[in-house]
Order: C-alpha cells, then structure tokens, then sequence
C-alpha cells in the first residue's frame, strides 16, 4: 500500500492495549517510534525481546517508544506470556480473531508476516521499515548500506536497527529543541531492570 510506504505519514491506530486501556499512535508525535507487529505464539517475535529490551532501556530519558500491535488469541494470557519473556512496552490488542492477520489493525496495516516492524519518526513518518530492521552483522561494503545513514567502514559491526534509532532520534531531539515538533501525551513506559527475557521455544512456534 502507498500509505505505508517509507516517507509517507503512518495511518492512524486508535484501540485498546493490553489492559484495556485507549491508546492511539499519533499520540506518540515527538517520539520516534518502533512499532512491532509481535504476539507470543511466534518465534522470531519472542527471540527479539532481548534485543529490544536493550534498546529499551538504552534509550530510557529519550524521545523512543516500543509499541505493540499484538495478534494473539486471548489479551490476558498474551499480556501474562509477554511479561514473562520481558516485554515491559505497551502493545494494542488485535487478537482474538480466526487468524492472526484478521484483527482490524493488522488488515488496515497489510500484515502476513511476523514480526513486522516500522520505525516512525517523531513527525509520523514512516522511515524505516521491514526485515532490515531485524539486521546485524559485519558490513563488507560501505556503499551497500543505507545511504541515509552514517557511513560504516569495512567490516565494522553494526545493528541496524540501533543505527537507525540513533539517527532518528538525534533527528527529534533537534525538532524539539526548535520547537517544529508538537510532542504527544503518550509516554514511554517505565522500564523493569529486574524482568525476565527468557525465550522458553518448546512455548512458541516459527512465525507463519
């Protein structure tokens, strides 16, 4: 879909999180979000929360959110399954469908795939997007990453998605201080030192 294309302004989610509370994405403008299309039945969604708990915590005082859209079956268990393995951000429900896709977020967002991940920029902009987001490694050629980027040498270990935060972060913290930016009401949720990230596989299957 051209609306969820990279630079054009990320539709709108208005619903319920996971403890039934309303919560709409615009209200994160000033953030830079990352948003996550995850729920717990799915492998590669649980083998990332370390990760991203990481980056959670080392982005604690900026202007980064996590956010959710969660497709289980059920709130409370997919909500009791998260905090187990870690997950300390706040997620939309759009579960408790036939099929993971069917709730109405998941249809208005085209997704078929999981984990699916966007970072939004703190002006609403969809800048990033899709399985580079889920990238590290070793960069063998400079001139095949992102030019949008820093530049990277020769074999330098990156994250991608790490790199891309820092730029769009820097990118807010700037538009806030010029005052270009209106910033939301929605907050980052106050992260737990102590929570477990434990990926337990016999209790998730691969994404599909």
């Amino acid at each position: 879909l051209r609306t969820l294309s990279v630079g054009c302004v990320a539709p709108e989610i208005e619903g319920l999180d996971m403890d039934g509370k309303p919560m709409k994405l615009s209200d994160a403008r000033g953030h830079v979000v990352l948003l996550e299309f995850w729920g717990t039945w799915c492998g590669p969604c649980m083998a990332l929360v370390p990760e991203h708990s990481k980056l959670v915590q080392r982005m604690e005082g900026k202007p980064f959110l996590l956010l959710g859209v969660n497709s289980d079956a059920d709130r409370v268990a997919a909500k009791q399954g998260g905090q187990e393995r870690g997950i300390t951000w706040r997620s939309w429900f759009d579960g408790g469908q036939a099929r993971h896709g069917d709730g109405a977020i998941h249809r208005a967002w085209s997704i078929d795939f999981w984990p699916t991940m966007y970072l939004i920029d703190a002006h609403g902009k969809i800048r990033f997007k899709g399985h580079l987001l889920r990238g590290s490694g070793e960069i063998t050629d400079p001139k095949r990453f992102n030019p949008a980027l820093p530049p990277i040498p020769a074999l330098q270990k990156f994250s991608y998605l790490e790199d891309c935060v820092d730029l769009l972060v820097k990118e807010a913290e700037a538009a806030r201080a010029n005052g270009s930016v209106v910033v939301g009401t929605l907050v980052p949720a106050k992260v737990r030192p102590s929570a477990r990230s434990v990926l337990r596989p016999t209790e998730v299957s691969d994404q599909r």
